[in-house]
């Protein structure tokens, strides 16, 4: 399954988690920065469909310039 939920160029998403009792998805992204990558949160409500403005932006421990695949692996214990 497809969405758009940035159509900012200097952004590129690669997967997404839902997080169901908070009816919340989680967008991986990552955000072209001066030199380098930089890691972005978007927070999708899972019933409007309306992008939160809430965004984690922090910076990739390794300066990155490319990323054409990544993967987000939500694990659970004891609830979410």
């Amino acid at each position: 399954m497809q969405a758009t939920v940035e159509s900012d160029p200097k952004i590129t998403c690669f997967d997404a988690v839902w997080l169901k009792s908070s009816n919340v998805i989680m967008v991986d992204c990552v955000k072209q920065a001066n030199f380098a990558l930089q890691n972005l949160f978007l927070y999708v409500n899972a019933t409007s469909q309306q992008v939160i403005n809430k965004q984690v932006i922090n910076d990739i421990w390794v300066g990155f310039t490319s990323i054409s695949r990544r993967k987000v692996v939500h694990y659970i214990e004891d609830g979410e």
